[in-house]
């Protein structure tokens, strides 16, 4: 068996993500810069510094996070993909081997003892 598997459809979608993902992950790195600087800006209101920065610290990574978890789970893609090809080509190959072993050349049928039968 011999599965048709569209190696460049593949590896097109993973560069999208990566793209996008790159693009998520300069956005995150943006957004946690804004955060910090929002942080910085209340200038002598301590109090709402505080508050802010005790806000933001729990959630400045969030997209950042989604943006790793984007990476890893096209890794991830990658991976099986190239593992699926590798496969369907070893199971091509062994089941080339196994014809190839096959002798297809022609063989003189072999004689067989026929009983006699009575003649009535």
């Amino acid at each position: 068996m011999n599965y048709d598997i569209d190696t460049a459809a593949v590896q097109a979608v993973l560069m999208a993500v990566a793209v996008e993902g790159t693009a998520l992950n300069e956005s995150a790195n943006a957004a946690r810069q804004a955060g910090d600087d929002a942080a910085a800006g209340f200038g002598t209101a301590q109090e709402v510094a505080e508050a802010f920065t005790n806000f933001w610290r729990t959630r400045e990574d969030v997209a950042q996070r989604v943006s790793s978890l984007v990476f890893r789970k096209a890794d991830s893609v990658a991976a099986a993909a190239q593992a699926f090809v590798a496969a369907n080509q070893e199971m091509t190959d062994s089941a080339h081997q196994a014809l190839a072993r096959i002798s297809t050349d022609f063989a003189a049928p072999v004689p067989r003892h026929r009983p006699k039968t009575p003649v009535a």
